[in-house]
């Protein structure tokens, strides 16, 4: 088999983080649940099985530079740039088109940047595994089921389908369908009836089979796509890059592409160790789960408190007496809150930005 091509998607917002995450420093690029950013966690995590030559990151344009600055070894030619906000449909057809570029059979590998995996060799195994049957069935797409713990409204859900394939340690089956966020009653029932997995958006494909799939679905951005593919290497590369992404279909790729080739799409079930890091709460649930005490980063001195989230950036935070609270200190802004309302941040975030406080975001 021909080595894999992994690319970690870096290119969100991440506003129920706020006001860690910021539009100038996202929670990908922050140190949150270790030492090292996400980013640098999720890279180093890949770094142990693949070489840094086929190892990717797609991100925004005004990223490139915390890219290059928290990943030095990366080559330079690695960092992929997206000119427009768009979503996830058009960054995977641009990952996809620039690979195919130098190989069209290229199997590609793709990884958000701001998950905590515990586990993580339980995942690399199935990756082998991923690869090994995009190699035999090249029209496929494998994406990895987390077998959930909880029921959660958060996350999507994968129903799964039959077993196709035996890889190793890992079994392979088809999918019956995609749901998006259900509420708290539907996830009880997926839990219940067995069979559902979290939807981590972690998917693995052959470049030239995915284009074909954009051609068929998304054909617009797919021929967006055929035009920067053709300018790579050109004086004109920028601006038809600029020009023909920020026309692209803002969709996920969930929609514009796994829901509709249903026939296609394979399922790898995992018992991972894992999560998307949310929102305040989450983070607090993933570093200490099953804790009543505090999550703190920062010189934090507490008196009576329960079950706390304190980052103190620049002097020390005192709580007294506070409950399932957050307080987020920064140089820019303070955040006060509980964390029932915690998913709810980017609500008010949006809010914020659309009057005089847009600067803090």
């Amino acid at each position: 088999m021909k080595k894999m091509k992994v690319v970690i998607m870096a290119g969100g917002n991440g506003t129920r983080l706020w006001p860690m995450s910021t539009r100038s420093k996202p929670k990908q690029f922050q140190a949150l649940a270790s030492d090292q950013t996400m980013l640098q966690d999720t890279y180093s995590r890949m770094s142990t099985k693949y070489d840094h030559e086929d190892l990717f990151v797609a991100t925004s344009k005004g990223y490139a530079g915390l890219v290059a600055e928290q990943l030095p070894e990366i080559p330079r030619e690695n960092i992929i740039l997206e000119t427009s906000l768009r979503d996830t449909a058009s960054a995977i057809a641009l990952i996809a088109g620039l690979i195919a570029k130098k190989d069209p059979e290229a199997t590609v590998a793709i990884f958000p940047s701001d998950h905590v995996i515990e586990n993580s060799e339980v995942l690399l195994n199935a990756l082998d595994a991923a690869h090994k049957y995009i190699d035999e069935n090249a029209k496929s797409i494998v994406t990895f089921g987390i077998l959930p713990t909880h029921p959660d409204s958060g996350y999507g859900y994968i129903k799964k389908g039959e077993a196709v394939a035996g890889m190793g340690d890992d079994t392979v089956f088809t999918t019956e369908r995609f749901v998006e966020k259900p509420d708290i009653e539907t996830a009880s029932k997926y839990l219940d009836e067995g069979g559902y997995y979290w939807n981590a958006g972690m998917f693995v494909f052959r470049a030239d089979e995915m284009l074909k799939k954009y051609k068929t679905f998304v054909p617009d951005t797919h021929n967006r796509v055929m035009a920067i593919q053709e300018a790579v290497g050109t004086d004109e590369f920028e601006a038809i890059l600029t020009e023909q992404y920020a026309g692209m279909d803002k969709i996920s790729v969930d929609y514009a592409i796994m829901e509709n080739a249903t026939t296609d799409i394979r399922l790898i079930p995992l018992a991972l160790s894992w999560s998307d890091v949310g929102d305040w709460a989450r983070l607090k649930e993933t570093v200490i789960p099953e804790s009543d005490g505090h999550m703190s980063k920062g010189e934090h001195i507490d008196f009576n408190s329960r079950n706390t989230i304190v980052f103190a950036n620049q002097k020390p935070v005192v709580t007294v007496g506070l409950e399932d609270m957050v307080v987020v200190d920064t140089p820019e802004a303070l955040l006060v809150c509980t964390q029932s309302e915690a998913a709810n941040l980017s609500k008010y975030v949006k809010e914020m930005g659309a009057g005089k406080y847009e600067h803090l975001l």
